[in-house]
């Protein structure tokens, strides 16, 4: 295989034409010789490569994530100095504060800093784990309050260079100008922090497609992720939920309750996303009512993502919730980052549905191939959810091609699967996806 990439040095000898002492490089001999090239499996033979790095391409993206959340953590930590360096001007400068002779003055710049110190956002900065990192109704009043503020010390930075201020002594003058500088630092680094504060739970839509959510993933694909995640921050609550589920996915079921217990107790923004998390896990451990309970309470939430919804969905297809699955995953395919995703469950949802309502076939055939017409580059479980939906619908010559092409691109263990399909289809046996699918 890899002789092919040798190609270039041949192509140059083949196509070279002597003329007097000077060799010319015939490019269209080149070109005819590259296409003949490709049309014999270069092509082929590309795709397989850059097939068999994918694994390796995604274990790079997850330390990627992991890289940066350790630049974001640090963007934490200036934040947090800058902020600890304002404080300790205003202190310092407090009793040339008092000196200024001007009350008006005065009064304003600590009215600002009163104002300013009421955020507390040293507070915030270094407990991020305690605080609730979604853009609540609390927050955003937080939100606006700041940009009113921002516009005061605006209005108060212009009438220092008024009359008033020119009336003081230089030493006055500098104090006050010093402090208004101050303030507004602390202003913006609080504008700074709320920003910061948006891109946290962003973190666990990068984690989300390797928390296995369609339960896919070979043992060998799982365990070398928990292996990444293992080094992650503790307040990576975003990792420690893709560990957690992917640790159900193992059947390691307390280490899984564990994992997700500590973003329940932290009370983040991924609060909804635990929730549904440890009610998927709590089902394995088959603690129905202590599940149903957590379900309940993560309905009360108004903080779910998209993500959430698509795990409910999956939760709800492997309790037998059909309905309740369909609604929620009909809701994400105009989601584009999970339409694909939602379409190949609505399609094994209806496949499965079809034993008892043999119309839902042509749904589920319907959706397998909106999905896989989506795929840029369809892998085996596109052509296995494909191959699936056209047996059910009763095309099974067409059914056998896609499973031909799922099987070659499949792994040993996932080929496994794919022979468990064409038995059914060749003993005209029933074939059940797994949603749970718990690895043995």
């Amino acid at each position: 295989m890899i002789a092919s990439w040798n190609v270039w040095p041949i192509l140059g000898r083949v196509a070279r034409i002597r003329w007097g002492d000077a060799v010319v490089i015939n490019w269209c001999t080149i070109a005819w010789c590259s296409i003949t090239l490709w049309s014999c499996g270069f092509a082929q033979e590309l795709a397989e490569i850059e097939s068999e790095n994918t694994p390796s391409l995604s274990i790079v993206a997850l330390q990627e994530i992991q890289k940066d959340y350790n630049d974001f953590l640090a963007e934490r930590k200036r934040l947090h100095d800058e902020y600890e360096h304002v404080l300790d001007t205003l202190s310092n400068t407090e009793v040339d504060l008092q000196k200024i002779s001007s009350d008006g003055i005065r009064q304003q710049l600590m009215a600002m800093q009163s104002s300013m110190l009421s955020m507390r956002l040293e507070a915030r900065i270094i407990a991020i784990s305690s605080e609730n990192t979604v853009r609540t109704r609390e927050e955003m009043r937080f939100g606006d309050r700041l940009l009113n503020r921002t516009k005061t010390i605006a209005d108060l930075n212009t009438s220092m260079r008024g009359e008033e201020l020119r009336q003081l002594d230089a030493a006055a003058q500098a104090t006050a100008r010093r402090r208004i500088e101050c303030l507004q630092t602390g202003f913006q680094l609080q504008q700074e922090w709320l920003e910061w504060q948006q891109e946290w739970p962003q973190f666990m839509e990068r984690y989300w497609p390797h928390s296995d959510p369609e339960r896919r993933f070979t043992r060998e694909e799982v365990e070398s992720r928990l292996a990444i995640l293992e080094n992650a921050d503790p307040e990576d609550f975003g990792a420690v939920i893709t560990s957690a589920l992917l640790l159900d996915r193992l059947g390691r079921n307390d280490e899984a309750i564990t994992a997700i217990d500590q973003v329940l107790q932290a009370q983040t923004a991924l609060q909804t996303t635990a929730m549904i998390a440890k009610a998927a896990i709590l089902f394995s451990q088959n603690k129905e009512d202590a599940a149903n309970a957590m379900l309940i309470a993560a309905t009360q939430s108004r903080n779910a993502t998209p993500h959430d919804r698509w795990l409910w969905a999956r939760l709800a297809a492997s309790q037998k919730q059909f309905v309740e699955a369909e609604k929620k995953w009909n809701s994400l395919v105009s989601v584009k980052s999970l339409e694909i995703e939602s379409r190949r469950g609505l399609a094994l949802l209806y496949c499965e549905r079809a034993e008892r309502v043999p119309a839902m076939s042509k749904r589920a055939l319907k959706e397998a191939r909106l999905a896989f017409d989506l795929e840029p580059r369809p892998d085996w479980f596109a052509h296995f959810v494909l191959s699936l939906a056209l047996h059910k619908n009763g095309e099974t010559a067409e059914a056998i091609k896609q499973w031909e092409q799922a099987r070659d691109k499949a792994s040993d263990e996932n080929q496994a699967l794919c022979d468990s399909l064409l038995e059914s289809m060749q003993d005209k046996k029933r074939f059940a996806w797994d949603f749970r699918n718990t690895l043995p």
